[in-house]
């Protein structure tokens, strides 16, 4: 077992086996590396059990000093020992070279943390620091493409990229729902915004877990808030239609497309373009914004928009007749396999006809 020391002054001379402090971790710090949580587990609201309680958290109290780096005065979140047997806090080190993590000393930390008898104050700060510490692991695990261990290590973005993963079947996994939706919990409320969306679309969808598009709308808007163009769409969608508990609201849903719409996405384009046309579905009767906001998501090779601009063009529905390139454009859906697209160009004649050309 390796030694554990408080650290030398600059002026103490003394070999290292002299050192003022503790040469090795006392017999009491044994119990909390075994289980701490076993004598806290009773509360002190047990009779005799509350004298215990508290003289097993002075005990604590007393160990963990001896586990407070002499350099940060902290508890330690990756102690490491020194070529003279004393630990540290390895980022205290200005040089790194030659020390040895000081696992016992990291896992009896962990215990006392864990055990709830520590000073709420003292374990809360190293929980924070470790979970920074960790965070830092992480990223650099997730730059070099080992994404399933930054996951595992609590770095949001890579929480993500796993239950993405897990969605598509790819990346090396299976498809997996559940697993897609515990991810994308994580990195939900780890505040990654792809994540968001995700559990908003698990939420949305029933998948890995109950529908409920009340729960779907809160991550949605948390995506969107960070700039989620898809979260937008789906927004509005839900409350175009009215899902679930979502009482339908075509005006909340037009200003979620328009927003959606104004961030790029095409589907979000084509309803905006299809409320305008149509009006009464949150927005007034606007053939011309119609046809601005269809040509957007035309442009992008949405389908559908590509057949009610190619109409709009060979009608004059919101600007000139331009009949060569609408039906080119229907032309162009008709080869997405848009069947009403399709449908249009065997009739060429009655279609014509309807286009008023």
């Amino acid at each position: 077992m390796m030694a554990m020391k408080r650290s030398l002054s600059q002026s103490d001379a003394r070999p290292a086996k002299e050192a003022r402090g503790v040469q090795e971790p006392p017999a009491s710090v044994v119990p909390c590396v075994v289980d701490l949580s076993s004598h806290a587990a009773g509360g002190i609201g047990h009779g005799g059990l509350a004298e215990e309680n508290n003289q097993l958290r002075a005990l604590v109290s007393s160990v963990s000093q001896n586990f407070v780096c002499p350099i940060t005065l902290e508890l330690m979140v990756d102690p490491v020992i020194d070529a003279g047997g004393i630990t540290y806090e390895r980022s205290a080190k200005e040089q790194p070279e030659g020390l040895i993590s000081n696992s016992l000393a990291l896992k009896t930390i962990e215990a006392m943390v864990e055990s709830g008898v520590l000073d709420a104050g003292m374990s809360d700060a190293w929980r924070a620091r470790k979970k920074g510490l960790d965070l830092k692991k992480a990223q650099a695990l997730f730059d070099t493409g080992d994404v399933l261990e930054a996951a595992k290590l609590g770095l949001p973005e890579a929480q993500g990229k796993m239950a993405e993963s897990y969605f598509f079947g790819s990346d090396g996994v299976e498809k997996d729902l559940q697993q897609y939706f515990e991810w994308a919990t994580k990195a939900a409320e780890g505040g990654d915004r792809n994540g968001q969306f995700r559990l908003g679309y698990a939420y949305n969808n029933g998948q890995g877990t109950a529908q409920d598009c009340v729960a779907a709308l809160k991550w949605y808007k948390l995506a969107a808030e960070q700039g989620c163009g898809a979260s937008m769409t789906n927004i509005g969608i839900i409350y175009f239609d009215g899902k679930g508990e979502v009482e339908q609201d075509h005006k909340a849903a037009f200003t979620w497309f328009l927003k959606a719409a104004e961030a790029g996405i095409k589907n979000a384009q084509y309803h905006v373009g299809q409320c305008c046309y149509y009006g009464g579905n949150g927005a007034a009767k606007n053939l011309t914004e119609a046809r601005k906001w269809l040509q957007k998501a035309a442009d992008q090779g949405h389908d559908e928009a590509k057949f009610k601009f190619g109409n709009m063009l060979m009608r004059g529905e919101g600007g000139a007749v331009e009949m060569a390139k609408g039906l080119a454009m229907v032309e162009a859906a008709a080869a997405q396999n848009n069947a009403d697209a399709k449908e249009a160009l065997k009739k060429t004649g009655s279609f014509f006809k309807r286009a008023k050309l």
